[in-house]
């Protein structure tokens, strides 16, 4: 999930990285909306916790988590039936639809008047003994949505899941086919033909962008201070409560890990269990991590290269090439269908490809064809999209700019820069990451949560964190991190794999395993990479086809 957007391209598979595996950074692709202009009756910070909101009597206690029963809260919200689903059934299936209809703001005097509609799907068990607490599937972004795009992740999210129990795909709020969209879409930054020129010039016109899209928003009515992990964690609860289970177990990837953490915080007594793929911890400053999350990744694909007598034999100077192609970008750039590849560009690239092994595979042999000069795998990289826009998901911004930009601080800039221009071009984006966070929150007139929000809490429920080695956005150290102070907590690591590991058959097993018995004792033995790992001249071409370039 704000940035260089590629326009969703027409290939399933390219479809498919956009969505799971770019469920961070392609949401950051767009641009969402600002909170209005503070009126003021407007406070400075939003509610600690939902439990603030309600009834005084639930106590305290409640609020900082544990293993609490549920003390019973207002239900505001309501379930309704479709006759038929929103979006493409994924073949085979059968889901139940619905649109829960919740309150835009709740407050302790009660809910707003204006609502919220967010489409649900219910695929029930299909084995003949089906367990009584479903999974909810957290897409991430936030904003990237998952019922749009959901036939292409189907396998993956189903697999694991749904013999033995319901899985339920929502949108969020403000994300994908909920009412009201935060989208914006009709604002662009040019043409795919068009030079997006030096990053002072792109960070002020997509700054304006974002102010005017602000601005449209608010008047429509649109209360963003409303559209948070807490929010979208009531949403959840509520979901639970009109379904009428007693528990759920909560499956969340990049974004939705952090909203799973949300949801166990404030509703302990509903989360059987939990799956933080590819976790992004509540105390992470994601605003400035880019850079060195990108360096680390690429880093460890040069290593591997290295390591690996094929690769190594085929790009004997893997390590050298890439520093010229990262000078090159930005003293010379190559020309690519007409533009210059700028190091925004080949940064957007770089970081989509690790997201997805079959595209990792291609990076050696990418960088080596940079460094000779040409430019065919990128162009054809960049003939999928249309537009170089921000538009899109606006829940990205309005989260990073309430959550995470806040909590961070200009002064922290020049420690975050790794000194390499193709990895420090990675943020130059202004969507709540990266310098320009600052002034772009700014113009969006966002109002910060509390600072719970930002904080580690104890985990009391079984949790399983999953990892991937060449990660770039939630690295592998986050979700080592975020294991090691609780008993409750184990990380597993997929090596050779990208952001969003639940698909790879090792992790998935164990998956399965720990859902029939969470408070087991976890298999955390590292599931070793299959085979090569990348793509040399010999194998060039099929990789390529499997890739989807």
């Amino acid at each position: 999930m704000p940035r260089l957007a590629l326009q969703t391209p027409t290939r399933s598979t390219f479809v498919l990285t956009l969505l799971l595996a770019f469920s961070m950074i392609a949401a950051a692709c767009g641009i969402g909306a600002a909170a209005p202009p503070p009126p003021s009756t407007t406070p400075a910070s939003l509610p600690a916790s939902l439990l603030d909101t309600v009834e005084g009597e639930l106590g305290s206690d409640v609020a900082t988590g544990g293993p609490q029963q549920d003390p019973g809260r207002p239900l505001w919200s309501s379930f309704e039936e479709a006759e038929e689903c929103m979006f493409t059934i994924p073949e085979g299936t059968e889901p139940e639809c619905g649109w829960l209809v919740a309150p835009q703001l709740r407050r302790s005097s009660g809910p707003s008047r204006a609502e919220v509609r967010l489409p649900v799907a219910i695929f029930r068990a299909t084995g003949s003994n089906p367990e009584p607490d479903p999974v909810i599937y957290l897409h991430g972004g936030p904003g990237a949505g998952a019922l749009t795009y959901f036939s292409y992740l189907s396998d993956k999210i189903l697999g694991p899941f749904n013999e033995d129990r319901d899985v339920i795909v929502f949108d969020q709020r403000g994300a994908g086919m909920s009412e009201p969209s935060l989208e914006c879409r009709w604002y662009t930054l040019g043409s795919a033909g068009t030079d997006i020129g030096d990053d002072a010039t792109l960070q002020t016109a997509a700054i304006n962008v974002m102010d005017e899209c602000a601005d449209d928003l608010t008047l429509a009515g649109i209360d963003l201070t409303a559209y948070n992990s807490l929010s979208n964690a009531a949403d959840i609860e509520d979901l639970r409560r009109v379904l009428e289970y007693d528990q759920v177990n909560l499956y969340g990837v990049s974004y939705g890990t952090r909203l799973a953490q949300t949801v166990m915080r404030e509703f302990p007594w509903a989360v059987r269990s939990a799956i933080l793929d590819s976790a992004y911890p509540t105390n992470v400053d994601l605003t400035l991590s880019m850079p060195e999350n990108f360096e680390a990744a690429m880093n460890r694909v040069v290593t591997n290269c290295e390591n690996e007598a094929p690769c190594a034999a085929a790009y004997p100077d893997l390590r050298g090439a890439l520093d010229r192609v990262s000078t090159r970008s930005q003293d010379s750039p190559l020309i690519v269908n007409g533009v210059p590849a700028r190091p925004a560009v080949l940064a957007l690239v770089l970081f989509g490809m690790l997201y997805r092994k079959d595209s990792t595979a291609l990076i050696p042999g990418f960088i080596t064809e940079l460094d000779n000069g040409s430019t065919g795998l990128l162009g054809s990289y960049l003939l999928t999209s249309d537009l170089l826009f921000l538009g899109g998901v606006g829940p990205f911004t309005t989260v990073m700019c309430a959550e995470e930009v806040p909590f961070s601080s200009p002064n922290f800039i020049e420690e975050s820069r790794t000194g390499v221009p193709l990895f420090d071009a990675v943020d130059v984006f202004p969507d709540g990451r990266g310098p320009a966070a600052f002034a772009a929150c700014d113009a969006w007139r966002a109002f910060p949560v509390d600072p719970i929000e930002n904080e580690l809490f104890e985990i009391y429920a079984p949790t399983l964190v999953l990892g991937g080695e060449y990660d770039p956005i939630t690295p592998t150290r986050w979700g080592q991190a975020l294991a090691e102070p609780w008993d409750t907590v184990s990380y597993l690591q997929a090596d050779g794999e990208g952001h969003g590991v639940v698909g790879n058959p090792c992790i998935a097993e164990r998956v399965i395993g720990f859902m029939v018995e969470p408070e087991a004792s976890v298999d955390t033995t590292t599931c070793p990479a299959e085979g090569p790992l990348f793509a040399t001249p010999s194998t060039w071409t099929q990789a390529r086809d499997v890739a989807g370039y």
